[in-house]
């Protein structure tokens, strides 16, 4: 009898150990797979690479690119607002939305530089600096007409879209905004885009092909 009693006592433990085992072994395998805060393994890096690559086809310039004046300025570009729109029938990838420009930001060009490109045909640049928030008094709406600086802007087109922040830098505007495009004299060019989550607005000139020159970074950049 005691025997059987300790026989019994000792298979106990055993199972014990073994479902506690189990158990710890599942509950590691479960963790392994949870995302960690602020990392993200290689294989999702890369997912989210190859979306922002398919996000900027159509731009004559992306995420990673330098882009250098013919008098010696230039900008990396490390982060983009990309404003998109649906479109009429889904592209090859199954897509139904479109990315019709984007404000790229170059944040170590050290004065805030921001380069604002339209997709294909258009292959001209805006150069671009952002302007205080107090420097323009704007309501929910893209006006028709603009005063800066003893300039004045006409709106050229005025277009609701999505916004989508890829890269580092770029302002956070939520996730749906108005764009007012605004031209001046001499190729001065004004950029307004008024979000759900704010306004920003940025002032700059206008860059024809040969007055640019594009450099293509890598695409194996990991900001953002």
């Amino acid at each position: 009898m005691i025997t059987l009693l300790v026989a019994v006592t000792v298979a106990g433990l055993v199972t014990g150990r073994l479902v506690r085992r189990t158990m710890t072994t599942m509950q590691d395998r479960r963790a392994a797979q949870l995302p960690v805060p602020g990392r993200e393994g290689p294989k999702r890096a890369e997912e989210r690479r190859a979306t922002e690559d398919d996000r900027q086809k159509g731009l004559p310039c992306a995420l990673g690119d330098v882009v250098l004046l013919a008098g010696g300025e230039e900008a990396w570009l490390a982060g983009a607002v990309l404003f998109r729109e649906r479109a009429a029938h889904r592209d090859e990838s199954g897509e139904v939305t479109r990315t019709v420009a984007a404000l790229f930001v170059a944040p170590e060009s050290g004065r805030d530089r921001a380069v604002y490109a339209r997709s294909s045909p258009e292959v001209s640049l805006d150069w671009m600096a952002p302007l205080a928030p107090a420097a323009l008094t704007l309501g929910g709406e893209p006006p028709s007409a603009i005063e800066h600086d003893g300039e004045r802007f006409e709106r050229v087109r005025r277009v609701p879209l999505a916004l989508e922040c890829v890269g580092a830098g770029a302002p956070d505007l939520g996730a749906r905004g108005v764009v007012g495009e605004y031209e001046g004299g001499g190729g001065a060019r004004l950029l307004v885009v008024i979000g759900a989550s704010g306004t920003r607005a940025w002032r700059g000139r206008r860059l024809d092909q040969g007055m640019y020159e594009i450099l293509p970074g890598k695409r194996d950049r990991d900001a953002g």
